[in-house]
């Protein structure tokens, strides 16, 4: 059976610290931006979120991959 290496880690950390900060830079920019534009922060959240669950799919979607292709060799 497969183990959980170093490898997977620090692709999960990846993940984690891209969603993180962007999400962080989302928030400060929309904190800025609220004083002079009322409507602009609830735009901004939904292309985040868009934009945020397209990459999560695509992630979904390549792990898949990964692990379809692994089980011939496993």
């Amino acid at each position: 059976m497969a183990g959980f290496g170093s490898r997977d880690l620090t692709v999960w950390y990846g993940v984690y610290s891209f969603t993180f900060h962007t999400s962080r830079m989302v928030h400060e920019r929309v904190s800025v931006g609220a004083f002079f534009f009322p409507f602009l922060p609830l735009f901004l959240y939904f292309l985040f979120y868009i934009i945020l669950s397209l990459w999560l799919l695509v992630l979904s979607l390549a792990i898949a991959q990964l692990l379809h292709h692994r089980s011939y060799y496993l």
